[in-house]
């Protein structure tokens, strides 16, 4: 964690060090922070190959936080970023299940499982 802070403060523009901060915060299950860390990489980073990675882990941690509008936002832009990823509409599909929106759930599970075996 010493080394991301030491690069984050050499150059605080660097969105793909403020991503990998935040990995580190899913594993400490610290969601809040992982939350603001990917809020800023979406800002600064120009890889939208990346960016719509960081949608899906803000949105998972949204949904660990049992915000479930906000995680089926962010994983909403990670589906339209990235439209062919399984990963990305599963996890819309847990939080929409969570939300208890069982037919969004299942339409979008189902769409992962097609994108899987595709």
């Amino acid at each position: 964690m010493t080394d991301f802070q030491k690069a984050i403060s050499i150059n605080s523009t660097d969105g793909y060090s403020y991503y990998s901060r935040g990995q580190v915060y899913i594993k400490l299950e610290n969601y809040e922070e992982a939350i603001e860390d990917y809020t800023r990489s979406i800002h600064l980073l120009k890889d939208q190959n990346l960016v719509y990675r960081v949608y899906q882990e803000r949105g998972n941690c949204f949904r660990h936080l049992k915000v479930y509008g906000r995680s089926i936002e962010d994983l909403k832009k990670a589906c339209e970023s990235k439209n062919n990823d399984a990963t990305s509409f599963h996890c819309l599909g847990l939080s929409y299940l969570k939300n208890e929106d069982y037919e969004e759930a299942l339409e979008k599970i189902s769409k992962a499982i097609e994108l899987d075996d595709g």
